[in-house]
């Protein structure tokens, strides 16, 4: 189980930073009460963080695709609104496919399922 701050700009002004909690696909670990999945993420956490998605079709900057930018627009497709894989069977494939060429990053992967706190409006 980890958690995380993720900051992601919304302005050269303001910063949002949102927790998230995550585990390994499958994992006994019982997710916080109140929390709901965004989806499955291939990476690497153990030692260091690393996003597969990221490296190819969000900010390809280290390793960078094809010119054209259709190798990965299969898996591109099945992308939730949250940026990940709505199932372990889809983010595996996609990891094994990314794998298959001698560029990408290796490491110690493993499928992540992502959970983020449910947020209520205050009436």
């Amino acid at each position: 189980m980890q958690l995380a701050y993720i900051i992601t700009p919304r302005s050269h002004l303001a910063i949002c930073k949102q927790i998230i909690w995550t585990r390994i696909a499958g994992a006994s670990a019982v997710p916080p009460i109140g929390w709901r999945k965004l989806g499955f993420e291939p990476t690497y956490f153990g030692s260091d963080h690393f996003s597969a998605i990221c490296d190819c079709m969000c900010f390809p900057r280290w390793h960078g695709t094809d010119k054209e930018g259709t190798l990965f627009a299969e898996f591109f497709s099945r992308l939730n609104s949250s940026g990940l894989f709505g199932d372990v069977a889809t983010a595996q494939a996609f990891l094994d496919y990314y794998l298959s060429f001698d560029w990408t990053e290796t490491g110690d992967y493993t499928i992540a399922e992502v959970w983020v706190p449910v947020v209520q409006a205050i009436k």
